[in-house]
């Protein structure tokens, strides 16, 4: 593996230092530079200079590195840094010698860098990981003057964790994403556990179920989880009384190891308060309670927190279904009793009632859609409408949640009336689950308690109600361009398609003559 290193070099006197190799334990007057490309056995050395630099130093360095058997440096000419555009200048040359060694080792030394220079290397560093430019190695170091004596080299790589610290976190807290968080405290973890094992202790560390605590939270999260998030989820039966939500898991782990991480990952330590104050209210005992819709509405209100309007979105929608489920088995996922139909039950009450319903389902299909539909509403207006809905429904919705035995018991079967291929795939589209879908109505099927669907003539809809049926009006907003047409689902989400039940009664009859007829 190449090894390479990128030593920064001013107009000082830097020859007069004293570094030493243990090669033949000689102690030997030399660049500083030169010191490092032994003692690491660098394959190549860059040295960025400013052209003082280089007029004063290239030759006494060029005797140095090859006096110590060492590859002749690469000199690449720096600005002076004293304007905005020369300090962009260093920033590229800079960039182009790191980037070009990313695929090996690299030793990055600071000792003579001149002026702002070894900052923008570190700022450089920062940017190239953040874009994931990352090399298989790289270390930082800094030698000090001592003169007429031994100078130490010091080992400065900790400002380089440090950077990938602040950017995992930051990702994490904004996003989070906790994929390099984990990987950086595992690293954490084993390299201390080296260390403890080497010294012949017993103190290992423990925060590594802090850790695997966060990789859960963070997977949960990034596939929308929301049972496992909240109360816990396993897929086997006879565990299932066992589970905890990964938030109510993080935050004991949290509470568990957070002076371990302050003494040992101070990075670490910096967001878990924060990030503690966003779990508590995610925990719940059950989803079909007003504890467990307080939580899902926590939780849409973390994905908005984050930027992630998809998922709060989905959140809110599958809250709200949740409301009309008939009891616990349309919505404990956890449980063994969870029961699939009475889940459709549950969302085809609130495709026919809720009063959001229309609102959630705009929202809703121009997300999953990808914005594939005519007039998709803009970035702008959709974010502002995610952020409505969570707004109003994080409130103190809860209040509506009624428990299974104060709601009424859904009875009857639901017939689908339509000749229209484009109302069957809407309703398809709003979850809509019809018993029976027919192109017309035999009034002798109905009966009380069932639910019909459609746009019957007004003494069709009369005779629904009659017999004790709910009869729910497909409605539209057609405008004139829209009429005596066939319309697809897309014209019907677009004419803002809906069902509105309606109470139909006759009042009486009127006769050819002009009479009327009580009935």
């Amino acid at each position: 593996m190449a090894r390479t290193l990128i030593s920064f070099l001013g107009t000082g006197d830097y020859e007069q230092a004293l570094y030493h190799w243990d090669g033949r334990g000689e102690h030997q007057t030399i660049y500083v530079a030169a010191a490092l490309a032994k003692l690491w056995e660098a394959d190549r050395v860059i040295v960025p200079a400013t052209k003082d630099a280089e007029l004063k130093h290239r030759k006494s360095l060029e005797a140095s590195l090859r006096a110590a058997g060492c590859p002749a440096p690469t000199f690449r000419r720096l600005p002076d840094g004293r304007t905005e555009q020369e300090l962009w200048e260093q920033f590229e040359v800079i960039r182009k010698a790191l980037e070009e060694s990313s695929s090996g080792e690299i030793l990055l030394d600071i000792t003579h860098g001149y002026r702002a220079q070894p900052f923008f290397a570190g700022a450089i560093l920062s940017v190239l990981r953040a874009t994931r430019i990352e090399h298989d190695r790289i270390e930082l170091v800094y030698g000090e003057y001592r003169k007429n004596e031994v100078s130490p080299i010091w080992d400065l790589t900790l400002f380089i964790t440090l950077v990938d610290w602040a950017q995992a976190l930051g990702l994490f807290v904004r996003t989070g994403v906790a994929d390099a968080v984990v990987e950086l405290g595992l690293n954490a973890r084993n390299r201390l556990a080296r260390e403890v094992a080497s010294s012949g202790g017993r103190d290992f560390p423990r925060f590594e179920r802090l850790v695997n605590a966060i990789e859960n939270f963070a997977d949960d999260l990034a596939t929308m989880r929301v049972a496992s998030l909240i109360t816990g989820y396993f897929q086997d039966d006879s565990n299932k009384s066992a589970a905890r939500g990964s938030a109510a898991r993080l935050l004991d782990a949290i509470e568990k190891f957070q002076e371990e991480v302050s003494q040992k990952l101070p990075p670490l330590a910096l967001v878990l308060g924060e990030l503690a104050e966003r779990l508590r209210p995610l925990r719940a005992d059950r989803l079909y309670s007003k504890e467990g819709q307080r939580a899902q509405y926590a939780l849409a209100r973390y994905y908005l927190a984050l930027g992630r309007y998809p998922e709060a979105a989905a959140v809110i929608r599958e809250a709200r279904i949740n409301l009309h489920a008939e009891d616990e088995r349309g919505v404990e996922v956890n449980s063994p009793e969870y029961d699939q139909g009475q889940r459709e039950a549950a969302e085809f009450c609130f495709n026919l009632s809720d009063d959001h319903r229309l609102e959630i389902a705009e929202v809703r299909n121009d997300i999953e859609h990808g914005g594939f539909r005519k007039q998709p509403l803009a970035a702008d207006v959709l974010q502002d409408r995610v952020r409505k809905l969570v707004e109003r429904f994080a409130v103190d919705d809860v209040e509506t949640f009624l428990p299974m035995e104060e709601k009424a018991p859904v009875s009857g079967r639901t017939f689908l009336i339509t000749r229209h291929p484009g109302a069957l795939e809407w309703a398809e589209r709003q979850g809509l689950k019809a018993d029976r879908k027919l192109e017309h109505l035999d009034l002798t099927d109905v009966q009380a308690g069932d639910v019909v669907l459609g746009t019957l003539p007004v003494h069709l809809a009369a005779a629904v109600c009659e017999k004790g049926a709910r009869y729910l009006h497909l409605t539209m907003d057609v405008p004139p361009e829209g009429r005596g047409r066939e319309l697809t689902a897309d014209d019907m989400e677009r004419f803002g398609a809906r069902l509105v039940e309606h109470q139909v009664a006759r009042t009486g009859r009127y006769g050819p003559s002009g009479g009327c007829e009580n009935p």
